[in-house]
């Protein structure tokens, strides 16, 4: 079982994009993963914070039986950014 999503089984997938990659996470824990204030010494508790800080966008999907945790990270600025 995954400490971290209390799932007997975790798939990680990478998709490439045009303008970076997006990771997800699929599990059969149901519960959306929250954010916490971890101790100084927690070895967990940080994912979401570590997320919001690198991902363009982030989000889950939850359906019957499992759920989607994704991030889509910029590996380089839009064109019409640039």
């Amino acid at each position: 079982m995954d400490r971290h999503t209390g799932s007997p089984h975790c798939t990680i997938t990478l998709r490439r994009r045009p303008d970076g990659v997006r990771v997800t996470v699929t599990d059969t824990n149901t519960d959306p993963p929250t954010s916490r204030e971890p101790d100084e010494d927690a070895e967990g508790g940080r994912g979401l914070a570590l997320i919001s800080g690198i991902a363009e966008h982030f989000g889950t999907v939850v359906r019957r039986g499992s759920k989607d945790v994704w991030a889509e990270i910029l590996t380089s600025r839009p064109a019409a950014l640039a």
